[in-house]
């Protein structure tokens, strides 16, 4: 862990009025060895205090580094709902082929949903003017969503 300059030359500081409170005490100025002394350790402590605190923020800024790498891997944290005028699109494209949607399956991407059928379950494109299925040879590749809905909906999109 990279140190924190700010702290250490605190530390520093806080040796110095040591080696000076010392340098009291030898010309027998007690009280002035005390006050060095207690300075002595506020310095001390305060370069502490930042030290954790370094350390924390630290951790911190890792952490949310990962989370936004995997952010940028996965597509996004939350679930994308799907809109009311696409829900239309998916129901009208499927009641044209006289198939009855049961679900339609928000997914963590913006660009695609997934839809419960009788017996199967598909993944429909979002993108362009109307929606469509994503043919299997393509969701093959899709592996972040094939891992979320194994994952998170106990859904095999492949057979």
């Amino acid at each position: 862990m990279k140190k924190n300059q700010f702290a250490e030359v605190l530390k520093l500081i806080s040796l110095f009025i040591l080696i000076a409170g010392f340098y009291f005490l030898f010309d027998s100025q007690w009280l002035i060895f005390i006050f060095a002394l207690l300075f002595f350790m506020l310095f001390l402590a305060l370069a502490e205090i930042i030290n954790l605190l370094h350390g924390i923020h630290i951790k911190l800024t890792e952490n949310s580094e990962l989370q936004e790498r995997e952010k940028n891997r996965a597509g996004f944290y939350s679930v994308q709902p799907v809109s009311e005028k696409n829900k239309e699109k998916i129901h009208q494209y499927f009641a044209n082929q006289n198939i009855q949607v049961k679900n339609i399956i928000s997914t963590p991407y913006q660009e695609f949903c997934m839809v419960e059928l009788q017996k199967e379950y598909k993944v429909i494109d979002l993108r362009g003017e109307n929606p469509h299925p994503v043919p299997e040879g393509q969701i093959r590749h899709m592996e972040n969503l094939l891992k979320w809905a194994k994952e998170r909906k106990g859904i095999k999109l492949i057979k």
